[in-house]
């Protein structure tokens, strides 16, 4: 049970990882285009 368990959670971690990473490299364009501040893109950034 723990090993089907963890084959499904680990992959998911995996990908909520480059989610994060993602919102990370595009920070720059968003910033630029949508004219967020730090503290509102902190905001946006935090709550995924």
């Amino acid at each position: 049970m723990a090993f089907a368990l963890l084959s499904y959670l680990f992959p998911c971690c995996i990908v909520a990882m480059m989610d994060r990473l993602n919102v990370g490299y595009a920070k720059l364009q968003f910033m630029a285009d949508l004219h967020f501040d730090e503290a509102l893109f902190g905001m946006a950034a935090g709550s995924l």
